[in-house]
């Protein structure tokens, strides 16, 4: 049995709109491909991949997401504070990021 690590295994790789903050999942298209947001429409392009250094530092940044009670969509809320009002991209719905302490 082969036990040879899979050099063509593909990443993954999630990226956010800037435009209206939806997840989008990228990762079985090539680098700088263009996709366009489903929520907005918006245009971008599929990020490089990034060497072991930049990839340990990414990942060493918690991400904090929260979820649309109505729609079920996530959101990444990790550049907001506590308490800011943001609106579901999906749907449209209020939703405050909670004050949760690291823990």
């Amino acid at each position: 049995m082969d036990t040879a690590p899979d050099t063509g295994a593909k990443r993954e790789v999630i990226i956010t709109c800037p435009s209206c903050k939806q997840l989008l999942d990228v990762s079985g298209l090539d680098s700088f491909t263009t996709v366009g947001c489903p929520t907005c429409g918006m245009k971008m392009f599929v990020p490089p991949p990034q060497d072991a250094a930049q990839a340990g530092a990414a990942e060493a940044k918690p991400r904090f997401k929260i979820v649309c009670s109505n729609c079920d969509q996530r959101l990444d809320v990790t550049e907001l504070g506590p308490f800011t009002a943001v609106r579901c991209p999906s749907c449209g719905m209020k939703l405050v990021v909670p004050d949760v302490q690291p823990g």
